[in-house]
């Protein structure tokens, strides 16, 4: 669907005031951050050690330690600390992951999302700013996946779309839309300028 800034609003709105913890940068994962108290997240063997057909991990449980909420990067970024470029996602492995020493514990306070790209910036209380964008203009990927605390899922994309997967309510049907609460509100999500020069991740 199109960008919704109220289901956004919505969504962020529930993590503002929050510090952001666990922060994490990995070649085949990008940039993943929690939100909220930790839980355990524990996924049992999928297949019996003695078979034949199982893949790598498929026999063993793996436990995980995540936030309420999770947000995943798969978009091209830039972390700014008090208006200093501190790393890219093209940086080098040392610089990409003393951004992310830097960003861990800040507490989120505005979201801007632009339309019809999704280019995202994310405001934190220390001085910290991360920026995302599409990785070219013809990608409509995923740029980042916001995962909640009830199972819902919003997934903002490059071609300036968005999607809001709520889960099944006890009746079968879907959830209604959710309204913000839970956390301190101090910050808010704008849309950003269409003009404005999107980040560069040079």
């Amino acid at each position: 669907m199109k960008m919704r800034m109220k289901t956004i609003k919505e969504a962020f709105g529930r993590v503002y005031g929050l510090p952001c913890w666990r922060v994490c940068y990995e070649p085949g994962l990008n940039l993943c951050m929690s939100f909220g108290n930790p839980s355990l997240s524990v996924r049992e063997p999928t297949c019996p050690p003695e078979s034949e057909t199982s893949k790598p991990n498929a026999e063993r449980r793996i436990v995980a330690v995540t936030g309420e909420w999770w947000l995943w990067l798969n978009a091209r970024w830039k972390f700014s600390m008090d208006g200093k470029r501190m790393a890219t996602s093209s940086s080098s492995l040392k610089k990409r992951l003393a951004a992310v020493r830097c960003l861990d514990g800040q507490k989120l306070v505005e979201a801007r999302v632009r339309r019809g790209t999704g280019s995202t910036k994310l405001t934190f209380d220390l001085g910290g700013v991360l920026d995302m964008r599409r990785h070219g203009p013809d990608d409509g990927s995923n740029l980042w996946l916001l995962y909640e605390p009830d199972g819902g899922v919003l997934t903002v994309r490059g071609d300036g779309t968005c999607s809001h997967e709520c889960p099944p309510s006890a009746d079968g049907g879907a959830n209604g839309r959710r309204t913000s609460g839970g956390a301190t509100k101090s910050g808010h999500v704008a849309e950003q300028n269409p003009a404005s020069t999107p980040p560069s991740s040079s």
